[in-house]
């Protein structure tokens, strides 16, 4: 179970740093936002993306598929679609398999590309699109940043980020810290991660402290997102 929540929760990373499409943050503090503001965009971002509608699936952490819980319409479907709990499948909605899992990452984020801060127009600027729509919400820290700083908006092009404070001096810095708690929604298909693992270098051994025969090996994985436009993600806010 170790090594599987290990492995687990690197490719979760991966795929969620790799996604092709951000749905930014969803208030999901009504119930059925889940559905309408999480499962159906998310499938129309794969649709415009040309994904192909097979093996279709989606990551929900428990907050958020407890509020899915609580729509009727995730209710009637217990008549007719499969509702059984196996390796974290709960059941399919608008073309997803649906899984739940607390592995799926956080938003909080340390990001070490130079930023500058500015002190009269509230903004973070970056030469890269180091800014994500789900980072709208977040507490920003570091230096030059006033305490408590929240972000407010983030362009469409994610260079710039606009604070609901004034930077404390202009100058650029490297060491801003994204936080909120939140955790990712992450939608895709099969089609879009590749993953490896293999269990090398194993031997017999004596446990020290048993009377016991006893196998020891190496875990070794990795994984890779290859098509970005088959992952989407979204932070949502359940309370």
């Amino acid at each position: 179970f170790g090594l599987r929540d290990a492995a687990d929760k690197f490719a979760a990373s991966r795929m969620a740093m790799g996604a092709g499409a951000d749905l930014g943050l969803v208030d999901a503090t009504t119930v059925k936002n889940v559905y309408d503001l999480v499962l159906v965009p998310a499938s129309v971002k794969l649709d415009e993306a040309n994904v192909p509608e097979e093996d279709r699936w989606i990551v929900l952490p428990p907050a958020v598929y407890g509020k899915l819980q609580l729509d009727d319409r995730w209710i009637n479907l217990g008549a007719s679609g499969e509702r059984t709990l196996t390796n974290g499948f709960v059941g399919q909605a608008a073309g997803f398999r649906i899984y739940k899992s607390n592995n799926a990452p956080t938003t909080d984020r340390a990001i070490t590309s130079s930023i500058t801060v500015a002190t009269t127009a509230k903004t973070l600027t970056s030469a890269t699109a180091v800014f994500k729509q789900s980072d709208v919400g977040s507490t920003v820290a570091g230096t030059n940043v006033d305490t408590g700083a929240v972000i407010v908006t983030v362009s469409v092009d994610g260079k710039v980020a606009t604070m609901d404070k004034n930077g404390t001096a202009a100058a650029a810095q490297t060491d801003t810290v994204l936080s909120n708690g939140r955790k990712l929604v992450i939608a895709g298909s099969s089609l879009a991660h590749s993953y490896a693992e293999q269990i090398s270098q194993v031997e017999a051994y004596r446990p020290e402290k048993r009377f016991a025969d006893a196998l020891k090996g190496l875990h070794v994985f990795g994984s890779k997102v290859v098509r970005p436009e088959a992952l989407v993600v979204s932070a949502v806010k359940t309370a």
